[in-house]
């Protein structure tokens, strides 16, 4: 995966968000994709490109088909504060102005963290957007929903 490609046109998705068109999510540790449709719920968090932008950019994924889940899945919702880790202050600066001025939470802050300038968002309004704002300035999410965010290990 081209990480300028994914930066361009992918977009998060936190578990228990809808994705917004036909497409395939990412796993974020190994980059194999699922193929996803517009009316299903993630039920882990993910990179998700859309069906569009993958013919756009001709890309060859690793495409991979889960089992089916065994009876009823238990979709997860990701609800609560997101944190994010920063570089520098003016990313998280920059960020809090995007995020502020697209309405996409409140609560927001930038506190000085043991790793760095940590951006607080305490009630997001559309976490997977406030996830891609953040990544798009150069932050690393750590927390989302108050549980701290790690590679899964398919």
């Amino acid at each position: 995966m081209q990480p300028a490609v994914l930066q361009r046109v992918g977009i998060i998705v936190l578990a228990g968000e809808y994705f917004p068109e036909g497409g395939y999510i990412l796993d974020p540790a190994t980059f194999q994709a699922t193929w996803v449709n517009d009316s299903d719920i993630a039920l882990r968090h993910g990179y998700f490109l859309g069906d569009l932008a993958i013919r756009d950019f001709h890309l060859d994924l690793d495409i991979v088909t889960p089992d089916p889940p065994a009876g009823l899945p238990i979709n997860p919702v990701t609800r609560g504060p997101i944190i994010a880790l920063f570089g520098d202050r003016v990313q998280a600066e920059r960020a809090k102005r995007r995020l502020l001025s697209n309405s996409l939470g409140s609560g927001i802050r930038i506190e000085d963290g043991p790793l760095g300038p940590e951006l607080h968002v305490q009630q997001p309004e559309l976490p997977g957007r406030v996830a891609t704002t953040i990544a798009s300035d150069g932050g690393a999410l750590i927390s989302a929903g108050g549980q701290p965010l790690v590679p899964s290990r398919n």
